[in-house]
């Protein structure tokens, strides 16, 4: 056998390489670019209501796309559709197990693991109960794998919890109401935290998880963006020449822009 020649088993091994090299990139795509997609994310939230005219039952993450999807390029319609089902469906699956397997009896990773598959199998019986046909193997087990190794990061990730919890911090003057900052003021400094996350953790956990998912789907594909469509998609700061798409430098431009001046009379 040749050295150029691959086996199965290092198939397999490459596969997982790159899949491993993939999810990489499309979470430091993530980190380097959640702040401008929140930024997007509060630019265009008062088109919500009229989203929601036609769906009542839209959550915000769901009209966030909508919002976005009518200022992109009609290749990326579909992009952003599969990131929000992956994320919806990662959040269906975390619910259902969170209420249909309690993790308090578990006292090993193992145990803890095997649980996850337990939940996983289940919750996928569940909801192909009513096709008479359908198997696992029409699923794949490298789904089951993806599936598994994405709820084992959401869970138990520290970079995930570490993230929402920083962008619980840097957004929550968008977020609280006048009550609630009062709330947070009187707040024991040490528990601060701890009451970010559980008052805004919930409406920010989805916007990172959708740009998380946005980067897993353009690591596995070839897509064409103009700078408008970067803009959106939060992977550059502005457009050139176009002043009707803000940027935080703009904003913190003209914060920091000084008081003018009266103009002093001429004493001549």
């Amino acid at each position: 056998m040749g050295q150029d020649e691959i086996t199965h088993e290092g198939a397999v091994d490459i596969a997982r390489y790159l899949s491993g090299r993939n999810e990489s990139f499309a979470l430091r795509h993530a980190f380097r670019c959640i702040s401008r997609f929140c930024f997007r994310y509060f630019r265009i939230r008062t088109d919500f209501p009229d989203i929601r005219a036609n769906d009542a039952n839209l959550t915000d993450v769901a009209c966030f796309v909508r919002a976005l999807q009518s200022r992109l390029a009609p290749n990326l319609q579909g992009l952003l559709d599969d990131a929000l089902h992956l994320s919806a469906e990662s959040d269906e699956l975390a619910d259902y197990l969170a209420t249909k397997h309690s993790s308090k009896s578990v006292k090993t990773r193992a145990q803890f693991e095997a649980q996850l598959f337990k939940g996983i199998i289940d919750f996928e019986l569940r909801r192909n109960k009513r096709e008479a046909t359908w198997s696992f193997l029409d699923l794949g087990f490298e789904r089951i794998e993806e599936k598994f190794k994405l709820l084992i990061d959401a869970r138990v990730g520290a970079h995930h919890t570490r993230m929402i919890s920083r962008l619980c911090y840097q957004w929550k003057d968008f977020f609280l109401s006048d009550e609630q900052t009062e709330e947070l003021e009187k707040t024991e400094e040490a528990k601060q935290e701890e009451w970010l996350n559980q008052k805004i953790g919930e409406k920010l956990r989805p916007i990172w998880f959708l740009l998380v998912s946005i980067g897993r789907l353009l690591q596995k594909g070839e897509f064409r963006l103009s700078a408008e469509d970067a803009y959106w998609l939060g992977l550059i700061d502005e457009v050139i020449g176009r002043e009707d798409l803000h940027s935080l430098r703009q904003i913190v431009e003209y914060t920091d822009a000084p008081e003018p001046t009266e103009k002093l009379e001429s004493k001549g």
